[in-house]
C-alpha cells in the first residue's frame, strides 16, 4: 500500500509537468503511424513496466476493480466540484447518480454508462468525468450503475442501461429532466452500450436526439490491426481484452448487435459524436463503426486524437484532456438545449 500511494504521488506530479518538460523526460517520441504518443502516458506506461505491472485479470476479480479505482481517482482524475444536487436514485431497479446544475427546474439529460470492459468500473470511477460534462454542457448527467460481469454476464448490462433510460424518461418531472431532450453517452464498454441502447430505442421509435461516444468497442466479431498494434504496453492489453469480453459474453454470437454494434441496427442511431485515440487497440473498430454510421445516413462528428490511448478520457490532469472534454460538453450543450 506504501508503494502505491508512492507511485499515485509520483504520477500526479508527472500529470503536471508541462509539456516541455514531459518531452525531455520520454527522451525519444514513441511514434506509431507517424503519431507521437502524448510524453505523459508514455512515461506512466514506462513506469508501469519497470515496476512489473500485473494486468488486471491476474490480480483477481475484487483486485482488479479495486486497481481500476485506484488508477482512475488517485493517478488521472483531477477532483471535480459536486453538482449543485446530487441524488442517488433507484431507476427500473438499477442505481443511478442524477449530477443536477440547476435543482428548481428541468434541464436536458446525459446518460451516462461508464467504462471497464463490462467487468469494472463504477460510479466512483466515473464521478469526476460526470461532474464535468454536467457543469461544463448545463445538462443533468445520469451515470448508470448497471451490473457487472461475470456476476451479471451478457445481456445484464444492456437491460439495465436501456431500462434505466425507459425509466429516467417517464419519471423525468420527478427528477426536473427534459424527457424530449436526452442523449446517451459512454467510454469503451460503456460506449458500446450507448450505441446498443440508441439502436433499440430508435428501432422502438423512441431515440435519442444524440450520442457522444468515447473510444467505444463496436466489433467483438474479428481483429483489426490496431489490436495488434496497440494490444501491449499501452494501457489496454490484449489479455485484458479477452478476459473482459469471456467474463462478459461467453459463448455469445460475437455478431450479435447487442454485443457488436457494427451489425446492428445503425440508421437507427441518433447524431454521433465519436471521440477515438490513436494508440488505442479499439481505434480501427471505432473508426470502422463511424464509417458504418455515416454509409446509412446518420450524422457523423469522428474526433481522433492522434496523441492519446485508451482511457484517456479520465485523464482530467492534463489540459490536453480537459479540452477535449470540454469542446465534447459544450457540443451537448448546443445540442440539447437548443
Amino acid at each position: 500500500m506504501v508503494l502505491q500511494k508512492l507511485q499515485s504521488r509520483v504520477a500526479r506530479t508527472l500529470f503536471s509537468l508541462p509539456p516541455s518538460v514531459l518531452r525531455r523526460m520520454a527522451r525519444h517520441p514513441r511514434a506509431v503511424e507517424g503519431e507521437a504518443l502524448h510524453p505523459a502516458f508514455q512515461v506512466l506506461f514506462a513506469i508501469g513496466e519497470k515496476a512489473n505491472q500485473p494486468p488486471l485479470e491476474a490480480l483477481g476479480l475484487e483486485a482488479a476493480r479495486r486497481q481500476y479505482e485506484f488508477f482512475v481517482e488517485e493517478i488521472l482524475a483531477l477532483p471535480e466540484p459536486p453538482a449543485p444536487r446530487a441524488r442517488d436514485v433507484r431507476v427500473e431497479g438499477v442505481p443511478v447518480r442524477i449530477h443536477h446544475p440547476a435543482p428548481g427546474r428541468a434541464v436536458p439529460v446525459v446518460v451516462y454508462f461508464h467504462g471497464g470492459g463490462w467487468t469494472v468500473g463504477s460510479l466512483r470511477t466515473h464521478e469526476a468525468l460526470c461532474r464535468r460534462l454536467s457543469r461544463v454542457s448545463g445538462c443533468a448527467v445520469a451515470a448508470v450503475d448497471y451490473r457487472l460481469a461475470p456476476e451479471y454476464p451478457f445481456p445484464a448490462a444492456v437491460d439495465d442501461c436501456l431500462a434505466s433510460v425507459h425509466g429516467l424518461r417517464d419519471a423525468a418531472d420527478r427528477y426536473e429532466l427534459r424527457a424530449d431532450r436526452v442523449a446517451l453517452a459512454g467510454d469503451s464498454a460503456g460506449g458500446n452500450l450507448a450505441a446498443v441502447v440508441a439502436q433499440a430505442l430508435g428501432r422502438a421509435g423512441e431515440g435519442t436526439q444524440f450520442q457522444l461516444l468515447y473510444y467505444p468497442g463496436t466489433d467483438a466479431s474479428r481483429d483489426r490491426p490496431s489490436k495488434k498494434l496497440f494490444g501491449q504496453g499501452y494501457g489496454l492489453d490484449r489479455s485484458t481484452m479477452d478476459w473482459m469480453v469471456g467474463s462478459y459474453a461467453n459463448g455469445v454470437d460475437r455478431e450479435d448487435p447487442r454485443l457488436s454494434p457494427i451489425h446492428g441496427s445503425l440508421a437507427q442511431s441518433p447524431p454521433t459524436r465519436l471521440v477515438v485515440g490513436h494508440f488505442d487497440p479499439l481505434r480501427d473498430e471505432g473508426l470502422a463503426f463511424g464509417e458504418a454510421l455515416s454509409e446509412a445516413g446518420v450524422e457523423v462528428e469522428t474526433i481522433l486524437c492522434k496523441d492519446l490511448p485508451h482511457t484517456f478520457v479520465h485523464a482530467t490532469r492534463l489540459a490536453r484532456v480537459r479540452a477535449i472534454l470540454d469542446a465534447d460538453a459544450l457540443r451537448l450543450r448546443a445540442v440539447l438545449h437548443a
